[in-house]
């Protein structure tokens, strides 16, 4: 079972039920006052395999709200993925603002947060905007999500010290692995939460910018990125 949860199989299957069952809402609806021929039942083993062909393809996260974006490690990933394969072919050297990047995803996510998008930018902080930084940025904070916004709480706090932190995210880290949520390894905390060299405000990004250039952390998102397709 650790397997399929690892996968999104349970969700994936609650949505195409969900789906399967707002199309038999919309059929049971009179849509005009004239009588309709028969419609034909739902040929449910041939739209889940449709279904589970659009999940191998990423294409069924067009158009999707954000908490199904997010629903899935997988989901995570094909997102960015599908931002890669719609907009990268004449874009991926062009230095893009968080407005640009915003109109982009809202094409395939309306209701994608503005502070993903911010802090994304936060992370390349000190590189280039260009689409291709853009994406391997926002990689790391939606695959990492959950771990960055709790993160992000344990550096605000004015009464953090070092040893505290790394205590902290790696507890934050380890809860998240037991709930199948993926976070950076422990090993890679401990590398680098130590040697921080920026102001307090700024170390959440430090790190966040370290760990996402960090080849054992791209090597772990890659993985389950290969492993997943």
């Amino acid at each position: 079972m650790s397997y399929l949860n690892h996968q999104g199989v349970p969700e994936y299957m609650q949505d195409a039920l969900n789906q399967i069952l707002q199309i038999r809402i919309r059929r049971q609806m009179p849509v005009t006052k004239y009588p309709s021929s028969p419609k034909e039942p739902i040929n449910i083993s041939q739209f889940l395999g449709n279904y589970f062909k659009s999940v191998a393809n990423g294409t069924h996260l067009f158009k999707r709200e954000f908490e199904f974006i997010t629903l899935t490690s997988r989901n995570r990933l094909q997102f960015v993925r599908l931002l890669e394969k719609s907009f990268a072919l004449g874009l991926d050297d062009e230095i893009l603002d968080i407005s640009d990047l915003q109109s982009l995803i809202a094409l395939i996510c309306p209701d994608f947060p503005e502070q993903i998008c911010i802090d994304a930018y936060q992370i390349i902080e000190y590189e280039e905007k260009t689409f291709k930084n853009i994406l391997l940025a926002l990689r790391f904070r939606l695959f990492f999500l959950e771990f960055v916004d709790q993160a992000k709480k344990v550096f605000y706090k004015s009464e953090s010290i070092e040893e505290k932190i790394l205590e902290n995210l790696s507890k934050i880290a380890g809860n998240l692995r037991d709930n199948f949520r993926p976070s950076p390894k422990i090993y890679s905390l401990k590398e680098h939460v130590p040697n921080l060299k920026t102001e307090k405000t700024q170390r959440a990004w430090e790190l966040f910018h370290l760990l996402s250039k960090d080849a054992k952390v791209v090597s772990n998102i890659d993985s389950f990125e290969f492993d997943s397709n």
